[in-house]
């Protein structure tokens, strides 16, 4: 299960680094087989919604994670994974929407940690 993570998530961050789409279309691959055995599927989601966008489809990435959040209203990894989403396609009034949703739902679940945090006000920042 750990070999598959890890090649997944090699093969995804080398072909964004290096914009090698084959490696892209393998990076997909192996996320639909850590989807398909239910080895960590958010980030299986997460990581292939990514990898969707950097290949220009970031309306299928985007819809992805909204059928996802369906299913998972209060999950703020999938509405984080949205808002970086909706920012990397320009839709940062989008984008900053779907952050106070993700810092509401840490309120509510008590999880506002200083590290979720910072993440989302990083994020803010490149989208303002």
């Amino acid at each position: 299960n750990e070999a598959l993570i890890r090649l997944t998530k090699i093969l995804g961050h080398v072909a964004l680094t290096l914009e090698i789409p084959e490696n892209l279309n393998l990076a997909i691959h192996y996320c639909n087989k850590l989807l398909e055995y239910k080895i960590e599927p958010l980030k299986a989601l997460a990581w292939k919604a990514q990898y969707l966008q950097a290949m220009g489809k970031g309306t299928v990435a985007i819809s992805i994670i909204k059928n996802a959040i369906q299913k998972d209203l209060d999950n703020d990894y999938l509405y984080l994974t949205l808002a970086n989403l909706f920012g990397l396609e320009g839709r940062n009034s989008e984008a900053l929407e779907t952050l106070k949703k993700v810092r509401q739902i840490l309120h509510i679940n008590g999880e506002e940690t200083i590290e979720k945090l910072s993440v989302i006000k990083e994020l803010e920042n490149r989208l303002k």
